[in-house]
């Protein structure tokens, strides 16, 4: 069976994704199961519990540790991580403490990398680690936000994990203009 584990979950594309993925394991029970990760300190955990369960999503509330996501992919099982998460250029602005692309976009995925490897180092099945990046990321842009994507690309490929990186140009849906 493919466990999913969706860290980002909450998030625009990966409310979409946990969306799809409960369809398809509501299509062939047993032959998936799909796990939304929500920041357990979320004002709208109670909300977003509810709106996964309703989509056939298991909610997990692992902290945002190396050890303690770790110890979720262990317990899960998981044998796909889908690597959703990043900031937004309004809320980096509104926070405008530090480089916010540098601590979430490249520190998160470092630690789920982190996380990912030590759950296969524990004897877990192999994953699958799949990271939603964007066209032009590299090392050397001159974007704080597309230098991070690239940086978190890197540590991405030089991690020794079997992944995938997606690079879309733009993400939107009906309800984007």
């Amino acid at each position: 069976m493919a466990v999913v584990f969706v860290a980002g979950a909450t998030g625009y594309v990966g409310r979409e994704l946990t969306r799809q993925l409960g369809e398809r394991a509501r299509r062939a029970p047993g032959g998936l199961r799909v796990i939304a990760h929500v920041r357990p300190d979320s004002a709208e955990l109670a909300e977003w519990r509810e709106r996964f369960t309703a989509l056939g999503a298991e909610v997990d509330t692992a902290a945002w540790s190396r050890d303690a996501m770790a110890e979720a992919l262990r317990r899960t099982a998981a044998t796909h991580l889908y690597c959703l998460i990043g900031t937004t250029r309004k809320r980096a602005r509104a926070e405008g403490t530090g480089d916010r692309y540098r601590t979430i976009d490249l520190g998160l995925t470092q630690l789920l990398v982190g996380a990912a490897q030590d759950a296969a180092a524990a004897g877990t099945p192999p994953l699958r680690f799949v990271y939603l990046s964007s066209i032009g990321a590299s090392t050397r842009a001159t974007s704080a936000y597309l230098k991070a994507r690239g940086e978190a690309e890197a540590v991405v490929g030089a991690s020794g994990l079997s992944h995938l990186i997606a690079r879309p140009s733009f993400v939107t849906g009906p309800d984007r203009e």
